[in-house]
Formats: structure tokens, C-alpha cells, sequence
């Protein structure tokens, strides 16, 4: 939702950006450049990791309400 005093008082405008279309039409040397440089900014919350012996069980917790952070499955 954009507040329309945005718009109209602080000259706000709203732009799309369609990632896929970005993929698309970008290197894959800047693609990987940009992720080089996200790697060590961008993190995520765990809340719980589990093997995959474990899927059900996690998928069991992923589907409990009250949770804020990610449920993980460890391939290896």
C-alpha cells in the first residue's frame, strides 16, 4: 500500500522490477559479482536445522504457527 501523500507531497513514484527479466538481461559474471557481495551482508534467522532423516519432523515444525524464524533441512 502506498500512502497517496507520498505520491502527490514528497513526489514519490511507484517502479516495478521484475527480477526474472533482470536474470534475463544481465551477465552471469555480474550476477555473480553481485552475489559475492551479498553473501557476507545478507543473513537469515534459524530457528532449527534438521537432517534429512528428519523431513517429516521438520516439515512438522515449519508448519506450527508462532514461528518467526526459518526451519532448515541439512543435506549433508
Amino acid at each position: 500500500m502506498i500512502d497517496g501523500r507520498e505520491l502527490v507531497f514528497r513526489g514519490v513514484s511507484p517502479r516495478g522490477f521484475w527480477l526474472r527479466r533482470w536474470f534475463a538481461e544481465t551477465a552471469p559474471g555480474e550476477i555473480a559479482a553481485l552475489y559475492r557481495t551479498l553473501a557476507g551482508k545478507l543473513a537469515v534467522a534459524v530457528e532449527q536445522v534438521y537432517p534429512l532423516a528428519r523431513l517429516k519432523d521438520a516439515v512438522a515444525h515449519a508448519a506450527r504457527g508462532g514461528r518467526s524464524d526459518k526451519i532448515l533441512i541439512s543435506c549433508g
